[in-house]
């Protein structure tokens, strides 16, 4: 992993939203059309043209869209969360009185340890 220029984005814990439009010449809707995503890092919400098509959290991470598509131009937004562990884990690199959160767990089990990938990871497709 490559660190960002911003190292609050190395840290996030959070939601990501992620928008995209693309456009359909026709819309078949006799045969399921899915929207398939490669990895989701931790939970995903799915929103095609306003309408929410579900969560996604375990793989396979894919949704059937059909109902949602038009011909012509539509939108997509994916909103996707994480957990707190990379916060945490930044957390205990500050002194405590430059930290943001605040746990009674115990946390010395994430010194030292990688960050949680966040976010979707390869490829985000709609197929037939």
């Amino acid at each position: 992993m490559i660190a960002p220029a911003d190292a609050a984005t190395w840290f996030y814990s959070g939601t990501a939203l992620y928008q995209n439009e693309f456009t359909l010449d026709a819309v078949n809707k006799n045969s399921p059309i899915y929207l398939t995503i490669d990895s989701v890092f931790n939970i995903a919400t799915v929103v095609v043209n306003g309408i929410d098509c579900g969560t996604l959290w375990t793989p396979p991470y894919k949704l059937d869209i059909t109902k949602t598509l038009k011909p012509g131009k539509n939108s997509i937004e994916i909103k996707v969360s994480n957990t707190w562990r990379n916060r945490l884990i930044k957390d205990l690199s500050l002194p405590e009185e430059e930290r943001v959160t605040w746990t009674t767990a115990p946390l010395e089990a994430l010194k030292n340890k990688p960050l949680s990938k966040a976010g979707l990871e390869g490829k985000v497709r709609i197929e037939q």
